[in-house]
């Protein structure tokens, strides 16, 4: 911990540290630093010249308490602002990969009651007082008898819009028709129906019937027309429906299928003419948006984006048609707000956005942007000021923002959290009348299940309010909570080594071990590299994973004792080792190779064995001779296994409507860990905020 010897006040570089106020001082004026990053200026100051390592700082400003990377960066990031640095050109703070953080500045000691520091404590005391009187005069007035308004801080209002048995999703509103279209359903296994509301009359209206999926719908501005999926066994098609003033559907037509294959559509034009569609995310390659004409079913990309994250995910046109906003992935934990000049095609802003966004909408009036994420997100952008305002609602499982009804009212989504639950269900390869599987009924939404080599014991992330956390549920045991990450944290992949002793895994753009002894968490790469699909070497301290450099992706096998990673294999992006000398390995056109390692200790490849849905860990897995994995066919989700000797495909449905496929197979073989989509029972809602 810090010593309480180290305190003598300091300059460095151009500021004043105050450790008696815990303040900072730049030319006699106060810098507003939060309690966080003063302990960390503390801590730097204190181990001057010398590198601070991560756990370091766990120790001394989190008391050795787990947070995940993502808060250390972002009170170093808070630290830098207040200093005025540069994370690529320091002056004041260098990182170091890997290690840490050093201080590079000029330090040196302040001789005590000094005129500067006499100055400076004058100038804090009289500021101290002078915010104690104004809140004193505040509170006198706040809390007047005779006041009857409430200024304090406020639960925000929740108006049902929608209250119908069961979950209502993807929904748009009309401001022509004062309506909302959206799909629903009543069970989980029940098909998505789209239905009409209209909120000053309270009509509901349903539109679509049958097997089908019906989703996505979007209202075009004028109220005349909707556009929506209709996914079945054929496939998923764009559909164009006209309806009357009273929403009866006059005609309904498919879309060009050819233009729109594998592309979403996302947002209507102004002009009532076109909309913008998304293309699919794919093997790494970054979606753009473009603008698809409805009278020439013609497609003009606007966006391209050359990234390492998802790409151009969501746009919407401003009311008046001249601008139009984007969000991007640049990478899993950046993401950007992009707008556009439509006619000249000028980019007008492109900002960081403080938190992941998945949704956005224009205000009235064209000057905000209201934007909000799946966890309860929500901020706006101000164009005039280029500025964004974080919102706190205090509401939980509020998402999906739809409509800006007026200051501090929105129109959004809220459910009851509990969306995925693990399942232990049978093999469906496996013949047998019956099976004891465990019953696993938790608060959550679990999902990265795993088992353990012996089968009796699980591995799963739930998230659970406010955070993620990792936690083991071992045979007649309550569950046991082993970390937990902020909510924001970007997990997607979670494995365990033979020997029960370590879990790995991807948080945002990084490789994390997890010891399940001393319960120690570290990151084996850092965020400036490409990685993902990590699996352990059978010996337990090697793990494989996939990197991209120059666009060309490689296996590499790194070193847990050594700590050091070498180059092991070309062309594939994820692979298991399968016997002695035998490996599977899937290419990044998802193409899964059986590897043969010859005397030459060079790799063969011996056999095709098929196309996989996905190369994520969770998603595939080796089992008595077999190659199992899962993916979606429309809205079924199927498990294929391959027989790695013969290469006999057979397929197995195991679920409708589900949207998470990660498994795992038990040592046995006679059963399966699942994620389970519950039907989150959801409504649209109206949210108002009270001053």
């Amino acid at each position: 911990m810090i010593s309480s010897s180290d305190q003598t006040n300091k300059t460095v570089g151009e500021f004043v540290v105050d450790f008696s106020l815990g303040k900072l001082f730049k030319q006699g004026v106060e810098i507003k630093l939060e309690p966080q990053s003063f302990e960390l200026l503390r801590l730097f100051l204190t181990q001057k010249g010398r590198v601070v390592s991560r756990e370091e700082i766990l120790t001394n400003i989190w008391a050795n308490r787990h947070v995940s990377d993502d808060a250390i960066r972002a009170v170093v990031k808070k630290l830098r602002l207040a200093l005025g640095d540069d994370a690529r050109n320091p002056t004041y703070i260098k990182t170091l990969p890997l290690k840490g953080y050093t201080l590079i500045a000029e330090v040196t000691d302040i001789i005590e009651h000094t005129p500067i520091k006499q100055a400076q404590r004058v100038r804090s005391y009289l500021l101290t007082f002078i915010s104690l009187l104004a809140l004193t005069l505040l509170s006198l007035w706040f809390f007047h008898p005779d006041d009857k308004s409430s200024h304090a801080q406020a639960q925000p209002q929740i108006e049902f819009l929608t209250h119908m048995s069961g979950s209502e999703l993807s929904a748009d509103y009309s401001q022509v028709k004062d309506a909302l279209v959206f799909s629903h359903r009543a069970n989980n296994n029940d098909a998505l129906n789209l239905y009409i509301k209209n909120l000053e009359s309270k009509r509901i209206q349903r539109l679509t019937w049958g097997d089908a999926n019906y989703a996505n719908a979007l209202w075009s501005p004028d109220g005349h027309s909707i556009i929506y999926i209709r996914s079945d066994s054929a496939g998923s098609f764009h559909y164009l429906a006209s309806l009357d003033q009273d929403n009866a559907v006059l005609a309904s037509e498919v879309l060009d299928s050819a233009a729109l294959q594998g592309k979403y559509v996302i947002a209507w034009s102004a002009g009532n003419d076109a909309v913008y569609v998304k293309s699919g995310y794919r093997n790494f390659s970054a979606q753009g948006i473009s603008r698809y004409h409805l009278a020439t079913g013609k497609l003009n990309a606007i966006t391209s984006p050359s990234v390492a994250g998802a790409g151009d995910y969501f746009a919407k046109e401003s009311f008046d048609g001249k601008l139009l906003a984007i969000l991007r992935g640049v990478s899993a934990d950046k993401h950007e707000l992009l707008i556009l000049d439509i006619n000249t095609g000028t980019l007008l802003a492109n900002r960081v956005m403080p938190v992941h966004a998945n949704r956005l909408v224009w205000s009235g009036d064209n000057s905000r942007l209201i934007l909000s994420g799946f966890r309860g997100e929500l901020f706006e952008y101000s164009i005039a000021k280029d500025s964004f305002l974080v919102k706190t609602l205090n509401a939980d499982f509020i998402n999906d923002v739809i409509y800006h009804c007026g200051n501090e009212c929105y129109y959004m989504r809220q459910h009851n959290g509990n969306f995925l639950d693990i399942q232990e269900q049978p093999n469906p390869f496996v013949q047998q009348t019956m099976l004891a599987s465990e019953h696993i009924d938790l608060s959550g939404a679990e999902d990265f299940p795993l088992y353990n080599a012996n089968g009796d014991t699980l591995y799963f992330i739930s998230l659970e309010n406010d955070k993620l956390v990792l936690q083991k549920q071992q045979k007649n045991l309550p569950v046991e909570q082993l970390s937990s990450f902020s909510p924001d944290s970007k997990i997607s992949a979670l494995v365990i080594n033979q020997q029960e002793s370590k879990l790995a895994g991807v948080i945002g753009k990084r490789i994390f071990i997890f010891d399940l002894q001393s319960k120690s968490l570290n990151f084996i790469t850092s965020d400036l590299e490409l990685v993902h699909n990590p699996t352990w070497h059978p010996d337990g301290d090697k793990l494989f994973y996939a990197s991209v450099e120059d666009k060309l992706h490689s296996i590499y096998l790194y070193s847990l004792q050594a700590k050091k990673k070498v180059a092991w294999l070309k062309g594939y992006i994820a692979i298991r080792q399968y016997g002695e000398n035998n490996y599977i390995a899937i290419k990044e056109n998802l193409e899964a190779w059986l590897l043969s390692l010859n005397n030459d200790k060079e790799f063969e490849a011996t056999k095709l064995l098929g196309k996989v849905g996905s190369a994520s860990p969770n998603l595939w897995q080796i089992a008595n001779g077999y190659l199992y994995f899962n993916r979606r066919t429309d809205v079924t989700t199927v498990m294929t296994r391959i027989n790695i000797d013969t290469g006999k495909q057979e397929v197995k449905q195991l679920a409708k409507n589900r949207f998470r496929l990660n498994f795992a197979i038990h040592p046995r073989v006679d059963k399966i860990l699942v994620v389970k989509s519950l039907l989150a029972e959801s409504n649209l809602v109206k949210i108002s905020v009270a001053k």
